[in-house]
């Protein structure tokens, strides 16, 4: 069925990328916080780096939350699960 698909589509080797060729797109998330000490907006392109963010603004008193830059809120266990899956397909050093 492949070499058919192939054989009428002449940029069918473009097609055909490995996971190690796949430019990842960073994508920018924004921390918000409301806390004793007032308000808190901060960026980060980390998705591991914010999550850890958010459990430490919340164990200080903040109320803290994880959005994208359209500002929807981001699942946190979705993004947990996200991160885990990119660490157990990343290549063994």
């Amino acid at each position: 069925m492949w070499s058919s698909w192939a054989a009428c589509c002449p940029h069918a080797d473009a097609a055909i990328v490995s996971n190690a060729q796949r430019k990842v797109r960073p994508v920018s998330i924004i921390v918000k916080a409301e806390g004793p000490s007032g308000r808190a907006r901060i960026h980060s392109d980390d998705p591991k780096h914010a999550l850890g963010l958010v459990q430490y603004l919340r164990t200080i008193g903040y109320s803290a939350w994880i959005e994208d830059t359209d500002g929807n809120e981001i699942d946190e266990k979705a993004l947990k699960m996200a991160i885990r899956f990119r660490h157990e397909d990343a290549p063994s050093p």
